[in-house]
């Protein structure tokens, strides 16, 4: 009689098994099961086991396709990068974080993590990945410094010494995150960022409507073009905020516009991502690599588009006519793109 080979084995020993495989990135049920010499039913089930004790979750679910990540996989969204990539960037995250609690004497914040480890990568020329993502230049990994991965994933130096650029790196940088944000924004000359912090400080501030009103034009200037989808959807964002903050009842309509724009840029950075690590990505996990993409794309894609069509609609029923706007530039600006979204439309 033919015996499975997961006959053989415990629970125990099925679960570490999937657990190993899953170092090297997510997969799907059936790859798993075909790593590990399982039936798909059995390994289902252990995967769901792993998935209430914390060590795994769903990356995608949809319909029959389920991907499963390990929950300490540091791979920002758990794309499956290049063994090299993942094993040279962790060594030096680990290498940060250790300096710096040996000159600090204390824990690095994630943010100021991520910031010296991209002036580390430039200044020492190193072959990884710099990604622009949510709040600047980051590496493709993502880790918890409360948290030390080297016992679980293999690290790997690099040729030369790098912890000479690191303490030096260390000297420059401080525990608050905003700060360190503008910095990077600064030194590496990222326009569209700046302005972004700029318009977010006049947002929480709700005082100068004005303001928000000019930072958002300046933003739609410089906002990429590369993706017409996503540029469409921000020039519908654009005209519809500038005619809701130059209605009578601008300031109660500042929360929702708040909120569409940072869909917008959740959407924007996701994608930018996503086009930039691609190259970091082994060949024969592409269509794995697709997948991942589509997924997140998508939802954030339908998530703006909703959130911009009611913001739209809303911005339809202001009278044109009696808009505040102001005789100057950036009112004659604000109302030369109002007038031709209004006229595209």
């Amino acid at each position: 009689m033919f015996i499975m080979k997961n006959e053989k084995r415990g629970g125990d020993e099925i679960k570490a098994e999937i657990l190993e495989f899953l170092k090297d990135g997510p997969c799907s049920i059936k790859k798993i099961s075909d790593k590990i010499e399982s039936n798909w039913s059995t390994t289902s089930n252990y995967l769901s086991e792993l998935k209430e004790n914390g060590k795994v979750s769903e990356l995608i679910s949809s319909g029959n396709l389920k991907i499963f990540r390990r929950n300490d996989d540091p791979v920002f969204y758990g794309i499956p990068i290049k063994e090299e990539i993942r094993a040279r960037t962790l060594y030096l995250l680990l290498k940060i974080i250790e300096r710096w609690k040996q000159i600090k004497k204390i824990n690095i914040p994630k943010t100021t993590l991520q910031k010296i480890a991209v002036d580390v990568i430039y200044e020492k020329k190193l072959d990884l990945p710099i990604l622009d993502f949510h709040y600047g230049r980051v590496t493709a990994l993502a880790i918890d410094p409360a948290y030390n991965l080297e016992g679980i994933y293999p690290t790997k130096s690099f040729e030369g010494d790098i912890i000479l650029e690191i303490d030096n790196q260390i000297k420059k940088h401080s525990i608050f995150a905003r700060q360190e944000r503008i910095n990077q924004y600064n030194k590496y000359k990222m326009v569209l960022y700046l302005m972004r912090e700029k318009l977010l400080d006049e947002f929480e501030k709700k005082k100068n409507i004005k303001n928000i009103e000019r930072f958002l034009l300046e933003i739609s200037l410089e906002y990429p073009s590369n993706n017409n989808e996503i540029f469409l959807l921000f020039d519908k964002f654009t005209i519809s905020s500038i005619l809701l903050l130059n209605s009578k009842d601008s300031e109660k309509f500042l929360e929702d516009i708040k909120d569409c724009f940072y869909c917008l840029w959740d959407l924007l950075t996701t994608n930018s991502y996503f086009k930039g690590i691609a190259s970091s990505v082994n060949k024969e996990d592409l269509d794995l690599f697709n997948e991942i993409r589509s997924f997140h794309i998508k939802s954030k894609l339908a998530k703006s588009f909703e959130m911009v069509s009611d913001l739209e609609s809303v911005s339809n029923s202001v009278d044109l006519s009696k808009l505040g706007l102001e005789d100057d530039e950036e009112s004659k600006k604000a109302m030369s793109i109002l007038l031709e979204g209004v006229e595209e439309e």
